[in-house]
Protein backbone atom coordinates (compact mmCIF):
# COMPACT_ATOMS: atom_id res chain seq x y z
CA UNK A 1 0.00 0.00 0.00
CA UNK A 2 1.21 3.53 -0.78
CA UNK A 3 2.48 5.58 2.15
CA UNK A 4 2.69 9.02 0.54
CA UNK A 5 -0.56 10.99 0.64
CA UNK A 6 -0.82 14.16 -1.44
CA UNK A 7 -3.80 15.87 0.20
CA UNK A 8 -2.69 15.48 3.81
CA UNK A 9 -0.21 18.30 4.22
CA UNK A 10 0.32 21.83 5.46
CA UNK A 11 2.33 24.79 4.22
CA UNK A 12 4.18 27.18 6.53
CA UNK A 13 6.15 30.35 5.87
CA UNK A 14 8.24 32.92 7.68
CA UNK A 15 9.68 36.30 6.73
CA UNK A 16 13.45 36.14 6.31
CA UNK A 17 15.38 38.65 8.41
CA UNK A 18 18.12 38.58 5.75
CA UNK A 19 16.69 37.88 2.27
CA UNK A 20 17.98 34.55 1.01
CA UNK A 21 18.83 33.16 4.47
CA UNK A 22 16.57 30.26 5.44
CA UNK A 23 14.52 30.48 8.61
CA UNK A 24 12.34 27.62 9.83
CA UNK A 25 8.73 28.62 8.94
CA UNK A 26 6.19 28.95 11.74
CA UNK A 27 3.05 30.52 10.20
CA UNK A 28 0.54 28.08 8.65
CA UNK A 29 -1.00 29.34 5.39
CA UNK A 30 -4.74 28.51 5.09
CA UNK A 31 -4.53 27.01 1.61
CA UNK A 32 -7.19 25.17 -0.37
CA UNK A 33 -6.88 21.39 -0.50
CA UNK A 34 -5.73 19.83 -3.75
CA UNK A 35 -2.36 21.42 -4.36
CA UNK A 36 0.52 19.28 -5.62
CA UNK A 37 3.40 18.06 -3.54
CA UNK A 38 6.34 20.34 -4.29
CA UNK A 39 9.04 19.33 -6.73
CA UNK A 40 12.23 21.33 -7.30
CA UNK A 41 13.25 22.40 -10.78
CA UNK A 42 16.78 21.45 -11.84
CA UNK A 43 18.99 22.83 -14.58
CA UNK A 44 19.56 20.60 -17.60
CA UNK A 45 22.44 20.83 -20.03
CA UNK A 46 22.78 18.75 -23.21
CA UNK A 47 26.04 16.98 -24.01
CA UNK A 48 26.10 16.08 -27.72
CA UNK A 49 29.54 14.81 -28.69
CA UNK A 50 30.70 14.09 -32.22
CA UNK A 51 30.23 10.39 -32.81
CA UNK A 52 30.07 7.76 -35.49
CA UNK A 53 26.92 6.40 -33.91
CA UNK A 54 23.49 7.80 -33.20
CA UNK A 55 22.26 7.93 -29.63
CA UNK A 56 25.36 9.57 -28.15
CA UNK A 57 23.52 12.65 -26.83
CA UNK A 58 23.27 12.92 -23.06
CA UNK A 59 21.37 15.24 -20.73
CA UNK A 60 23.28 16.44 -17.69
CA UNK A 61 21.23 17.20 -14.55
CA UNK A 62 22.73 20.00 -12.41
CA UNK A 63 21.17 20.10 -8.95
CA UNK A 64 23.30 22.79 -7.26
CA UNK A 65 21.13 25.66 -8.47
CA UNK A 66 17.71 24.03 -8.04
CA UNK A 67 14.77 26.40 -7.74
CA UNK A 68 11.41 25.94 -6.05
CA UNK A 69 8.35 27.46 -7.74
CA UNK A 70 5.24 27.29 -5.52
CA UNK A 71 1.66 28.12 -6.47
CA UNK A 72 -0.66 28.95 -3.56
CA UNK A 73 -4.43 29.27 -3.76
CA UNK A 74 -6.70 30.19 -0.86
CA UNK A 75 -9.95 31.93 -0.04
CA UNK A 76 -9.32 35.54 0.95
CA UNK A 77 -9.74 35.64 4.74
CA UNK A 78 -11.73 38.35 6.47
CA UNK A 79 -8.90 38.58 9.03
CA UNK A 80 -6.11 40.38 7.20
CA UNK A 81 -3.43 39.31 9.70
CA UNK A 82 -3.59 35.77 8.31
CA UNK A 83 -1.96 36.88 5.05
CA UNK A 84 0.26 39.77 6.15
CA UNK A 85 3.46 37.68 5.97
CA UNK A 86 2.57 36.21 2.57
CA UNK A 87 1.80 39.67 1.14
CA UNK A 88 5.08 41.06 2.47
CA UNK A 89 6.95 38.48 0.40
CA UNK A 90 5.17 39.99 -2.63
CA UNK A 91 6.49 43.45 -1.76
CA UNK A 92 3.12 44.46 -0.32
CA UNK A 93 3.47 46.28 3.00
CA UNK A 94 0.88 47.18 5.62
CA UNK A 95 0.37 50.62 7.14
CA UNK A 96 -2.11 51.67 9.81
CA UNK A 97 -4.42 54.44 8.57
CA UNK A 98 -6.83 55.43 11.31
CA UNK A 99 -8.89 52.35 12.14
CA UNK A 100 -7.96 50.58 8.90
CA UNK A 101 -4.86 48.83 7.52
CA UNK A 102 -3.63 49.84 4.07
CA UNK A 103 -1.78 47.26 1.97
CA UNK A 104 0.22 48.72 -0.93
CA UNK A 105 3.13 47.65 -3.10
CA UNK A 106 6.48 49.17 -2.12
CA UNK A 107 9.17 49.24 -4.81
CA UNK A 108 11.93 49.46 -2.21
CA UNK A 109 10.80 46.52 -0.08
CA UNK A 110 12.85 43.46 -0.98
CA UNK A 111 11.38 41.10 1.62
CA UNK A 112 11.43 37.35 0.99
CA UNK A 113 10.24 34.35 2.93
CA UNK A 114 11.17 30.76 3.68
CA UNK A 115 8.58 28.09 2.86
CA UNK A 116 8.01 24.57 4.15
CA UNK A 117 5.54 21.92 3.03
CA UNK A 118 4.96 19.19 5.61
CA UNK A 119 3.42 16.04 4.17
CA UNK A 120 2.65 12.77 5.88
CA UNK A 121 6.02 11.26 4.88
CA UNK A 122 7.96 14.07 3.23
CA UNK A 123 9.03 17.61 4.15
CA UNK A 124 10.20 20.12 1.53
CA UNK A 125 11.95 23.41 2.32
CA UNK A 126 12.71 26.47 0.20
CA UNK A 127 14.17 29.90 0.84
CA UNK A 128 14.60 33.32 -0.74
CA UNK A 129 11.02 33.11 -2.07
CA UNK A 130 9.42 36.15 -3.70
CA UNK A 131 5.75 36.25 -4.69
CA UNK A 132 3.28 37.56 -7.28
CA UNK A 133 -0.18 38.35 -5.86
CA UNK A 134 -3.63 38.22 -7.42
CA UNK A 135 -7.30 37.66 -6.62
CA UNK A 136 -10.52 36.68 -8.36
CA UNK A 137 -13.99 37.70 -7.15
CA UNK A 138 -17.19 36.37 -8.70
CA UNK A 139 -20.80 36.73 -7.57
CA UNK A 140 -21.98 33.74 -5.58
CA UNK A 141 -18.45 32.61 -4.71
CA UNK A 142 -15.85 33.44 -2.10
CA UNK A 143 -13.00 35.68 -3.22
CA UNK A 144 -10.00 33.56 -4.19
CA UNK A 145 -6.40 34.67 -3.68
CA UNK A 146 -3.37 33.35 -5.49
CA UNK A 147 0.35 33.83 -4.88
CA UNK A 148 2.97 32.46 -7.21
CA UNK A 149 6.32 32.13 -5.42
CA UNK A 150 9.77 31.72 -6.95
CA UNK A 151 12.84 30.94 -4.88
CA UNK A 152 15.60 28.47 -4.10
CA UNK A 153 15.24 24.79 -3.19
CA UNK A 154 16.82 23.87 0.15
CA UNK A 155 16.02 20.23 0.79
CA UNK A 156 13.44 17.46 0.62
CA UNK A 157 13.41 14.92 3.42
CA UNK A 158 11.57 11.61 3.04
CA UNK A 159 11.06 9.46 6.10
CA UNK A 160 12.50 5.98 6.36
CA UNK A 161 10.42 2.84 6.62
CA UNK A 162 10.88 2.67 10.40
CA UNK A 163 10.06 6.35 10.99
CA UNK A 164 6.70 7.52 12.33
CA UNK A 165 4.64 9.84 10.14
CA UNK A 166 5.20 13.58 10.35
CA UNK A 167 3.06 15.67 12.65
CA UNK A 168 1.14 17.92 10.28
CA UNK A 169 0.07 21.29 11.73
CA UNK A 170 -3.62 22.15 11.62
CA UNK A 171 -4.61 24.81 9.13
CA UNK A 172 -6.42 27.62 10.97
CA UNK A 173 -10.11 28.09 10.30
CA UNK A 174 -11.35 31.47 9.09
CA UNK A 175 -14.23 33.36 7.49
CA UNK A 176 -13.98 34.16 3.80
CA UNK A 177 -15.17 37.32 2.00
CA UNK A 178 -17.54 37.83 -0.94
CA UNK A 179 -19.02 40.32 -3.35
CA UNK A 180 -22.43 41.43 -2.15
CA UNK A 181 -25.77 42.40 -3.69
CA UNK A 182 -25.48 46.14 -3.09
CA UNK A 183 -25.97 48.50 -6.03
CA UNK A 184 -24.28 51.43 -4.31
CA UNK A 185 -21.19 49.57 -3.03
CA UNK A 186 -19.17 49.29 -6.23
CA UNK A 187 -17.94 52.52 -7.77
CA UNK A 188 -16.35 53.55 -11.07
CA UNK A 189 -15.37 57.22 -11.27
CA UNK A 190 -17.54 57.73 -8.20
CA UNK A 191 -20.62 56.37 -9.99
CA UNK A 192 -22.21 53.10 -8.98
CA UNK A 193 -21.62 50.14 -11.28
CA UNK A 194 -22.33 46.44 -11.02
CA UNK A 195 -20.13 43.48 -11.88
CA UNK A 196 -20.34 39.73 -12.32
CA UNK A 197 -16.63 39.11 -11.91
CA UNK A 198 -13.48 41.04 -10.99
CA UNK A 199 -9.90 39.81 -11.34
CA UNK A 200 -6.69 41.51 -10.29
CA UNK A 201 -3.12 40.54 -11.15
CA UNK A 202 -0.08 42.21 -9.66
CA UNK A 203 1.87 41.16 -12.74
CA UNK A 204 5.18 40.74 -10.94
CA UNK A 205 8.21 39.66 -12.96
CA UNK A 206 10.28 37.65 -10.49
CA UNK A 207 14.01 37.08 -10.93
CA UNK A 208 15.72 34.01 -9.46
CA UNK A 209 19.47 34.14 -8.79
CA UNK A 210 21.97 32.01 -10.70
CA UNK A 211 25.12 32.39 -8.67
CA UNK A 212 27.72 30.29 -6.85
CA UNK A 213 26.52 32.02 -3.69
CA UNK A 214 22.82 32.25 -4.50
CA UNK A 215 20.78 34.72 -2.47
CA UNK A 216 17.13 35.70 -2.74
CA UNK A 217 14.70 36.15 -5.59
CA UNK A 218 13.64 39.68 -6.42
CA UNK A 219 10.94 41.60 -8.27
CA UNK A 220 12.17 43.07 -11.55
CA UNK A 221 8.98 45.02 -12.22
CA UNK A 222 5.20 44.85 -11.79
CA UNK A 223 2.38 45.48 -14.26
CA UNK A 224 -0.86 45.51 -12.25
CA UNK A 225 -4.02 44.86 -14.25
CA UNK A 226 -7.71 44.76 -13.34
CA UNK A 227 -10.24 42.78 -15.37
CA UNK A 228 -13.97 43.43 -14.83
CA UNK A 229 -16.96 41.58 -16.26
CA UNK A 230 -20.48 42.97 -16.38
CA UNK A 231 -23.71 42.80 -18.34
CA UNK A 232 -24.07 45.40 -21.11
CA UNK A 233 -26.98 47.57 -20.00
CA UNK A 234 -28.01 51.18 -19.59
CA UNK A 235 -26.92 51.42 -15.94
CA UNK A 236 -23.38 50.28 -16.65
CA UNK A 237 -23.13 52.63 -19.61
CA UNK A 238 -23.15 55.51 -17.14
CA UNK A 239 -19.84 54.30 -15.74
CA UNK A 240 -18.26 53.01 -18.95
CA UNK A 241 -19.01 55.66 -21.54
CA UNK A 242 -15.56 56.21 -23.03
CA UNK A 243 -12.91 53.77 -24.20
CA UNK A 244 -10.66 56.23 -25.99
CA UNK A 245 -6.96 55.65 -25.45
CA UNK A 246 -5.81 57.24 -22.21
CA UNK A 247 -9.28 57.75 -20.69
CA UNK A 248 -8.91 57.20 -16.96
CA UNK A 249 -11.19 55.36 -14.55
CA UNK A 250 -11.05 54.96 -10.78
CA UNK A 251 -12.36 51.81 -9.08
CA UNK A 252 -13.63 51.04 -5.58
CA UNK A 253 -14.46 47.35 -5.11
CA UNK A 254 -15.34 46.19 -1.58
CA UNK A 255 -15.58 42.64 -0.22
CA UNK A 256 -17.81 41.59 2.68
CA UNK A 257 -18.09 38.72 5.13
CA UNK A 258 -21.11 36.42 5.03
CA UNK A 259 -22.97 38.75 7.43
CA UNK A 260 -22.55 41.79 5.17
CA UNK A 261 -19.74 43.49 7.11
CA UNK A 262 -17.13 45.18 4.91
CA UNK A 263 -13.72 43.59 5.47
CA UNK A 264 -11.68 44.60 2.42
CA UNK A 265 -11.78 47.29 -0.23
CA UNK A 266 -9.74 47.32 -3.43
CA UNK A 267 -8.98 50.81 -4.74
CA UNK A 268 -7.23 51.91 -7.90
CA UNK A 269 -7.25 55.62 -8.80
CA UNK A 270 -5.97 55.59 -12.38
CA UNK A 271 -7.06 52.74 -14.65
CA UNK A 272 -6.83 52.80 -18.45
CA UNK A 273 -8.52 50.19 -20.65
CA UNK A 274 -6.17 48.09 -22.76
CA UNK A 275 -8.52 45.28 -23.86
CA UNK A 276 -12.24 45.02 -24.59
CA UNK A 277 -14.39 41.95 -25.30
CA UNK A 278 -18.15 41.41 -25.63
CA UNK A 279 -18.84 37.71 -25.05
CA UNK A 280 -22.30 36.19 -24.76
CA UNK A 281 -23.47 35.08 -21.32
CA UNK A 282 -26.82 33.40 -20.69
CA UNK A 283 -28.16 34.88 -23.92
CA UNK A 284 -27.12 38.42 -22.96
CA UNK A 285 -24.26 40.58 -24.20
CA UNK A 286 -21.53 40.82 -21.59
CA UNK A 287 -18.58 43.18 -21.34
CA UNK A 288 -15.07 42.19 -20.31
CA UNK A 289 -12.52 44.95 -19.98
CA UNK A 290 -8.94 44.79 -18.83
CA UNK A 291 -7.37 47.89 -17.33
CA UNK A 292 -3.82 48.86 -16.50
CA UNK A 293 -3.60 50.15 -12.95
CA UNK A 294 -1.26 53.11 -13.44
CA UNK A 295 0.54 55.13 -10.82
CA UNK A 296 -0.41 58.70 -9.95
CA UNK A 297 2.51 59.37 -7.63
CA UNK A 298 4.96 56.66 -6.62
CA UNK A 299 3.61 53.24 -5.64
CA UNK A 300 -0.08 54.17 -5.63
CA UNK A 301 -1.22 52.06 -8.61
CA UNK A 302 -3.58 50.17 -6.30
CA UNK A 303 -4.42 49.62 -2.66
CA UNK A 304 -6.11 46.96 -0.53
CA UNK A 305 -7.70 48.36 2.62
CA UNK A 306 -8.55 46.02 5.52
CA UNK A 307 -11.34 47.05 7.89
Amino acid sequence: MGKYIADKSAVLLKTEAAPGTYEEPTVVVPLERGGDMWSPEFDKDDFDPESGHHGSKETIIITDFATMPVEMKLKMPSDHTMITVALLACGIVSTAVGTTISYTYDTNTQGTCSLMQVGQRVTTRAYGERGDFGFSAEVGKAVEMSIGFKGMFKEQVKLGAADADNTIPDTPSFDAVYMTKNCAAYLVNGTQAHFTKVEFKQGADIGTPKDTCAGASWTKDVKPELMVSMMDDIDNAQSFNDLKNGTQFSFVIPFFDINGNKKWEFRSPKCVAIDHKTPKSEGLIAIERTYECRKVNGDDNWELVAF
